[in-house]
C-alpha cells in the first residue's frame, strides 16, 4: 500500500497466455489517438503481434496490476548494453495512480540485473507532456531521423 492507502501496482512479466491481456491494455491506453492524422502502431496491437513478438525474441512484455487486475503494459528489448522500451501503455482510468512510474521503475531495474549502460524510451510523437515526464526521472530527450527518445545513461555495476 501506498501513504495513501491507494495500493501499489505490481509488475510481473507478461508470457505467451498473456498476450490477449497486454494487446488489450496497450491498444486502450492508446485509443485516444485512433483519429488522429498519424496513428501510433500501439493502438492497433494485436495479441498475435504480441505472441509473435514473445516468441521470437523480438521484444518482451510487462504488465502493472492493480488489485489483481492489469492497468498498464510495457514493451522492451535487450540489444547489447541498450535496453529500448516502448510502448508504455496505462489505462486512461489509471492514470496518474503511479502505473507508468512503476512500469518505468521495473524496465530500469531489468536493465540494471542486464547490465544495460544505457536505457532509451521510444517517446510518442515527441509529445511535450512526455518529454517533461522523462526529463523529470532523469532522462536526456533526443531527436533522431523524425524520432524521440528519452535516453539514460546507467553508471557501470561494480
Amino acid at each position: 500500500m501506498t501513504q495513501r492507502g491507494i495500493p501499489r501496482p505490481r509488475v510481473r512479466i507478461a508470457r505467451l497466455r498473456h498476450a490477449p491481456v497486454v494487446a488489450r491494455v496497450i491498444r486502450a491506453s492508446f485509443a485516444e489517438y485512433l483519429d488522429a492524422a498519424k496513428k501510433p502502431v500501439s493502438a492497433r496491437l494485436s495479441a498475435r503481434q504480441v505472441r509473435l513478438h514473445i516468441r521470437t525474441g523480438k521484444k518482451r512484455y510487462a504488465l502493472a496490476y492493480l488489485a489483481s487486475r492489469p492497468v498498464g503494459a510495457v514493451g522492451y528489448r535487450v540489444k547489447g548494453r541498450r535496453l529500448t522500451f516502448g510502448p508504455v501503455g496505462v489505462l486512461p482510468r489509471r492514470r496518474k495512480a503511479g502505473v507508468g512510474a512503476a512500469l518505468i521503475a521495473w524496465v530500469e531495474r531489468r536493465a540494471r540485473v542486464r547490465r544495460c549502460r544505457e536505457i532509451r524510451a521510444e517517446v510518442l510523437w515527441g509529445l511535450a507532456h512526455l518529454k517533461e515526464y522523462y526529463r523529470k526521472r532523469g532522462y536526456r530527450i533526443v531527436e533522431k531521423n523524425e524520432r524521440t527518445y528519452a535516453v539514460k545513461r546507467l553508471a557501470p555495476q561494480g
